[in-house]
């Protein structure tokens, strides 16, 4: 692919995984191969995977351990009712005598926050009816359904349906911030901040105790009357589930000093003081070529390499040929570090005249506009190489791989199982429009197209049809069947529309 569209891999910045044992592992993963190659490419964790990871960290604890079996229960009647006919019918006939709404069980999965909330949130509004369908199972001598209205109608059970409703409803909104396509580096940090200020707030307002209160009649004749020690129990779960996702949350994205670096590129996240403008982005700067000057370690990884292969050769050598050996390669390094030192310097005096034209000339604008018109306006920033260098590092750094997973979601789509022998040329046309839309045409297009469609050969016969004339007698004329099709799509409003 790389050979078919002309990329050069040596420019290869960093690449984005998912976490997966089969892309980070040690031996094998596909990060590893490619560094064999490419040692200064950065990998990435998808901070939309990391994130998911969240609410399985923090639920796997002990002091939280009756929430675990909440989730637990939820996948078992999910295996229970919409994979079963027969008690998928007995649950919808519930809601017919009700003259209520049903909602669809969803299926679980402990690492995807969007599954486990909507599946949270289905087996909460669907409760009351669950207990009504398991009744009729039991009057029916079912045993799986005694031990799941045993589990279900436990006041516990109740407590951790609300509490992870409320919890995992904030961290799917996240997720979902994190996994649209225009999410960039300067939006991680307010967007996490965002997500564990709202965890606190629902931790010291009690939100989901008062919930659980104003809705108990609907459980009260099945799960009991509430008392104040089932209220403490509300209050410590609650509590201790919240403070475990937000260590849980600070303890993946501790390393995302490289990643909100790139915010310098965004005024809007200057201060607007001239006072605290001096020394601006310089740290960030900092951190950014501390990880930007791998790409320009080459030559220190290509002299490892020759030196790992003159091992055996230095124990024939003379020992004046070694010590004069090592005395040059001590020197090599220290050119080295003078040299990096000197691209420090030269970098940060650079950002220091680019960063006035920022501020100055895209105010309100964002992070990628910036980065973009550092890229391309060469005439403008030709004194700051430096800092157009980062601006193509942060374009090309993947912060998520959101994007090509959907891709292969629309893949799943377009080839289906009756739909599986499509040309390579017709599959990736029809990709295209599935992920871009459809592009603007004239009606001109439309008539070199249909041209171009006629005189293709094709293994239809040449049908001709009789139809009205146009003339003044209106006498019947013969036209081919492309043409007749043609009329009609032309005099059509839909597909004028």
């Amino acid at each position: 692919m790389a050979q078919n569209y002309e990329l050069n891999l040596s420019f290869l910045a960093g690449m984005c995984v998912d976490g997966a044992a089969s892309m980070v592992g040690i031996k094998t993963g596909l990060v590893t191969r490619i560094k064999i190659d490419f040692p200064e490419i950065e990998p990435t964790h998808s901070v939309a995977h990391r994130f998911n990871l969240v609410s399985e960290d923090s639920i796997n604890g002990e002091d939280v351990i009756e929430l675990k079996y909440a989730e637990n229960t939820c996948l078992t009647l999910w295996h229970f009712f919409p994979t079963s006919p027969k008690n998928a019918a007995l649950l919808a006939e519930t809601h017919i005598r009700k003259q209520t709404e049903q909602i669809k069980l969803k299926r679980l999965c402990h690492t995807r926050q969007l599954s486990c909330f909507a599946s949270i949130r289905a087996t909460k509004l669907e409760l009351t009816s669950i207990w009504k369908t398991l009744q009729i199972l039991i009057n029916n001598r079912n045993a799986t359904a005694i031990g799941l209205r045993n589990l279900t109608t436990k006041k516990k059970f109740i407590f951790s349906l609300y509490i992870l409703d409320h919890i995992l409803e904030q961290l799917s909104e996240t997720s979902k911030d994190m996994q649209k396509q225009n999410f960039s580096f300067d939006q991680l940090e307010p967007i996490i901040l965002n997500c564990t200020q709202s965890l606190k707030r629902i931790k010291d307002n009690n939100q989901i105790e008062s919930q659980i209160q104003s809705n108990w009649y609907l459980y009260e004749t099945e799960a009991g009357v509430l008392n104040d020690d089932d209220k403490k129990s509300i209050t410590k779960s609650q509590q201790t589930y919240i403070q475990l996702t937000i260590d849980s949350i600070k303890e993946r994205f501790k390393e995302i000093d490289i990643i909100t670096s790139f915010s310098i590129f965004n005024p809007n996240c200057a201060p607007l003081t001239e006072d605290k403008l001096e020394g601006y982005g310089e740290q960030y700067l900092i951190n950014i070529l501390n990880k930007k000057w791998n790409l320009f370690r080459r030559e220190v990884n290509e002299n490892k390499r020759i030196l790992k292969q003159q091992i055996q050769i230095n124990e024939k050598m003379d020992p004046n040929d070694v010590k004069q050996q090592q005395s040059e390669q001590k020197e090599t390094q220290n050119n080295l570090l003078q040299e990096k030192g000197k691209f420090f310097f030269d970098a940060l005096k650079q950002w220091r005249l680019a960063r006035n034209n920022l501020l100055k000339n895209f105010k309100d604008k964002s992070q990628r506009f910036v980065c973009q018109r550092l890229c391309k306006d060469e005439k403008a920033f030709e004194n700051v190489p430096i800092i157009r260098s980062v601006a193509k590092y942060a374009l090309t750094m993947p912060l998520s791989n959101a994007p090509p997973e959907r891709g292969f979601s629309q893949l799943k789509n377009v080839k289906s199982n009756n739909r599986n022998r499509l040309l390579q040329s017709s599959l990736q046309s029809l990709m295209n429009i599935s992920i871009n839309g459809l592009i603007e045409t004239s009606s001109e297009f439309i008539q070199f197209v249909f041209n171009e469609w006629k005189l293709t050969q094709r293994r239809i016969p040449q049908i001709k049809l009789q139809v009205q004339g146009s003339g003044p007698d209106n006498e019947e004329e013969e036209i081919e069947f492309e043409d007749f099709i043609y009329q009609i799509e032309n005099q059509s409003d839909f597909v004028n529309d």
